[in-house]
């Protein structure tokens, strides 16, 4: 392009017009470029500078060789655009013609391209498809509007708004922000075609709905995420308010529970008095008239240990709970005998289990060795938690209670060494017990505290291994071995029993509290031997002497145990008691008797039954008086009830 600005008429198109770039201009209230490009005839580094000026009608372009102004008619705003329908482009080289579109996204250039030396095409960059059409008018609003969200500008004139002035922030009636000579602009001219609306949301609104915001700064926060915590946390606190009332619920319901549970024990205890006593008048009674019933052991019930084979291994009675507790592999079953349903297993050892004895004082505690080296205290009543562990220097053997004092415990080792223990210290045992030259030196199977009586000055801790079997005496005070011989080994004398059965060695001990009897059970290569001796005191010295041996037929490879027991039986207007030995009869798999006038009964044997030896024996008193004996196999107990 040649000439200047006053020779519009004359002057023709120049092949040499530059380039020329386009300031930018805010007076429409909108970010306008407009670029003038030549068609590549002119060279590249011609470029010039327009200044740009203009008013809501017009825009005047001024450089050093053209001028153009541009007349702005029917201009319409809506959501995404500006439509210039009628505009037209007047410059001194080329006709009028239409102006297609200017778009008010901002740096977004028109760009007037010169396509021929006598027009001006002007186009937009590569933004997307535009249309003058308004039907779409609401849609592209809203995208762009969406495109600036930044919670510190005008979503009007895209400007920042401030605190104070013509621009500060205002709201109107649907919440929404906005300058506040942009809100009343947009308000005044939606007044004049009844259509003023949000330009967020198409609400209609009013200019009376305008609101000033006092603040300095705003930004929009996102509090989604805090409410939906807070809605969390409303939740779960209404739902612990549940938890808390069903909680308070079910402790009452438990407190009258126990209430009422106390009160049936009470009522099942004067019960079981008052069936004692009737039993009692009924044995008067039959003893007055001469009314005499010969009473034997009955089969009662066959009940499950295990389904491995060599699972049991010994058996202890509670009498005061009423409980059996049976060995199982590394832990113990708890069988109620009052309801043989309830049952309960709980692992306390990590290798098989080799005595197990409960506590005297009905406190619940069982008294436990195992090949592991470890003596263990376990509450039996209310929770089955290992309350105390000592460390043996040897595999423990056996074991047994102070009768005279429960805060001692005994246990015998695999050399033949007794060590005591003191509940309250754990750190050591406070007694050991030795004299290889006299025992022998081996494993100690039984071990048994034998307290002081009036029908035997005897008393001290009842040992036996598979040579002897023999007594380690308390002091001459009858005290424990704690106080007398405490720390002190020589101070304790040792007395070997001369019992022993010619070819045969000695497996099992017992001993019966009611008449002081000690039972020696013996086995041979063919045979088994069972030697019912009486504990006294001779010269000073204690002394078993042989009353009866009962024998057994067959021999005896497993390590059984046998039992001794008294009991008060009428015989017409008197009474006296007799002493029974109980054994297992390992080539038949049952169960035996022995009483002091040569009786004997075999238990109940049923064929249906696993062919399984009985290993242990236990008689069960129950409190109403039910004389029972457990007799433990190797996966079962059987139970047979005196009747």
């Amino acid at each position: 392009m040649g000439g200047s600005g006053h020779a519009h008429d004359e002057h023709k198109h120049d092949v040499t017009s530059p380039r020329l770039v386009a300031k930018q201009t805010s007076n429409l209230g909108m970010d306008a470029f407009v670029t003038a490009i030549d068609d590549g005839h002119a060279p590249q580094d011609n470029e010039h500078e327009w200044n740009i000026s203009g008013d809501e009608g017009a825009i005047d372009f001024e450089g050093d060789s053209h001028s153009t102004h541009v007349n702005l008619r029917g201009l319409e705003r809506d959501s995404a655009q500006v439509t210039l329908a009628e505009a037209t482009i007047q410059m001194p080289i080329m006709e009028t013609m239409p102006l297609s579109v200017i778009s008010p996204i901002a740096h977004a250039p028109l760009q007037v391209v010169q396509n021929s030396p006598d027009i001006f095409q002007p186009t937009l960059p590569n933004i997307g498809t535009l249309t003058t059409d308004c039907t779409n008018k609401k849609h592209k609003r809203s995208a762009s509007m969406s495109s600036h969200d930044d919670s510190n500008q005008c979503p009007i004139c895209l400007e920042p708004w401030s605190s104070s002035g013509s621009h500060r922030v205002v709201s109107i009636k649907c919440g929404h922000l906005f300058g506040q000579n942009c809100i009343e602009k947009w308000f005044a001219k939606g007044k004049k075609d009844k259509t003023a609306k949000c330009p967020e949301c198409n609400l209609v609104g009013y200019q009376k709905d305008i609101r000033f915001i006092w603040t300095k700064n705003i930004v929009a926060v996102d509090t989604s995420e805090l409410e939906s915590v807070r809605q969390d946390l409303r939740e779960e606190q209404s739902a612990r308010r549940e938890v808390e009332k069903e909680k308070a619920k079910l402790q009452l319901a438990f407190k009258m529970g126990e209430s009422q549970m106390l009160k049936m024990e009470r009522e099942i205890k004067n019960l079981r008095i008052m069936n004692s006593t009737l039993l009692l008048q009924i044995e008067a009674y039959r003893a007055k008239s001469g009314i005499t019933t010969a009473k034997r052991y009955v089969f009662n019930n066959l009940v499950a240990i295990s389904a491995e084979l060599q699972a049991a291994r010994v058996m202890s009675f509670n009498p005061h709970h009423e409980m059996l507790i049976v060995s199982n592999g590394h832990g113990l079953l708890k069988i109620s005998l009052r309801e043989l349903s309830s049952q309960e297993y709980a692992t306390i050892h990590c290798k098989p289990i080799r005595d197990a004895q409960c506590c005297p004082d009905g406190s619940g505690l069982l008294l436990t060795t195992s090949f592991d080296r470890t003596l263990k205290l376990t509450s039996t009543v209310r929770s089955n938690s290992t309350v105390q562990c000592f460390n043996l220097e040897n595999p423990g053997w056996s074991c047994c209670w102070n009768n005279d004092n429960p805060q001692y415990m005994f246990c015998g080792l695999a050399n033949d060494t007794v060590l005591m223990f003191d509940i309250r210290q754990t750190k050591a045992p406070v007694t050991r017990l030795q004299d290889h030259d006299k025992t022998g030196g081996k494993p100690l199977h039984s071990l048994i505290y034998i307290p002081r009586s009036d029908k035997s000055n005897a008393s001290g801790l009842l040992a036996a291994n598979f040579d002897h079997v023999f007594l380690w005496e308390s002091n001459s005070n009858g005290e424990s071995f704690s106080s007398g011989l405490q720390g002190n080994a020589e101070k304790a004398r040792c007395t070997v029993f001369d019992m022993q059965i010619p070819a045969a060695t000695c497996y099992s001990v017992s001993h019966d509290p009611m008449t002081q009897q000690v039972l020696g059970s013996f086995r041979g290569t063919s045979f088994t031997k069972h030697v019912v001796s009486a504990l006294n005191i001779t010269d000073g010295l204690p002394t078993l002497h042989a009353m009866r041996i009962q024998s057994g037929t067959g021999g005896q490879k497993t390590l059984a145990r046998t039992q001794i027991f008294s009991r008060r039986e009428q015989a017409g207007t008197a009474s006296h008691i007799k002493t029974y030995v109980c054994a297992g009869k390992e080539d038949c798999c049952s169960l035996v008797i022995w009483g002091p006038d040569g009786e004997m009964q075999e238990l109940e044997n049923r064929v249906e039954w696993p062919k399984e030896s009985v290993i242990d024996v236990q008689r069960c008193i129950q409190s109403n008086g039910k004389d029972m004996i457990a007799g433990l196999t190797e996966r079962h107990v059987r139970l047979y009830t005196y009747e």
